[in-house]
């Protein structure tokens, strides 16, 4: 059975829930199609590069200028702890419950456009139909194609703090936003950091 609504949003993003609360509190009827936890994982990125920017500046501020400050297993436990109870309490405007309490409908799938008998989203539950479409995915890390780099130890803006003690020595491939922002707050925090870039 095909269900039709004014839009059907493909989400997994901040942005779209932002979006499909939007459409709701308009009059929309809207779907909002996202995999389990991809949103979890883009706020606690998010949260993490804002904690670590205001950690890492009170963290150098403590220390005479010039120095790097001493980046112990007790500031790195702060740190981690700050982010946690941080991304625990972001966004609650944009959590499931209140987005369904809006009156978006919330399928926690992956899906597919079918294009016969009537163009739609597919997921593993049921058919939706929209006037509009709205895509909106997360995106992915995406690992450079350098030699050697199979075979060492990788961290992505999503796992970076789950890094038990504190690295003493970064290398930090890109030069998107986040990117930058890991490497300044690394950086500020006493870890020696090297930001690699094309182009």
């Amino acid at each position: 059975m095909t269900i039709d609504y004014d839009g059907v949003i493909i989400g997994g993003t901040m942005q779209a829930r932002k979006v499909a609360m939007s459409a709701a509190r308009q009059g929309a009827r809207v779907v909002l199609v996202e995999a389990p936890e991809a949103v979890d994982r883009q706020i606690r990125r998010q949260v993490s590069l804002e904690v670590l920017a205001r950690f890492s500046q009170n963290h150098q501020q403590a220390f005479l200028p010039g120095i790097p400050p001493p980046i112990t297993p007790q500031v790195w436990s702060a740190l981690r702890h700050k982010v946690t109870l941080a991304a625990d309490v972001a966004y609650p405007h944009l959590a499931l419950e209140a987005l369904a309490a809006a009156g978006v409908d919330v399928v926690l799938e992956s899906g597919q456009f079918i294009p016969k008998p009537r163009f739609a989203l597919a997921t593993a539950s049921r058919r939706l139909a929209g006037r509009s479409y709205l895509l909106s995915p997360p995106t992915q890390v995406k690992m450079p194609s350098i030699p050697g780099l199979a075979e060492t130890p990788v961290l992505t803006p999503d796992t970076w703090l789950d890094l038990e003690l504190p690295p003493q020595k970064l290398a930090i491939f890109g030069r998107s936003p986040d990117a930058i922002a890991l490497a300044q707050g690394l950086a500020l925090m006493g870890t020696k950091t090297t930001l690699i870039s094309r182009g």
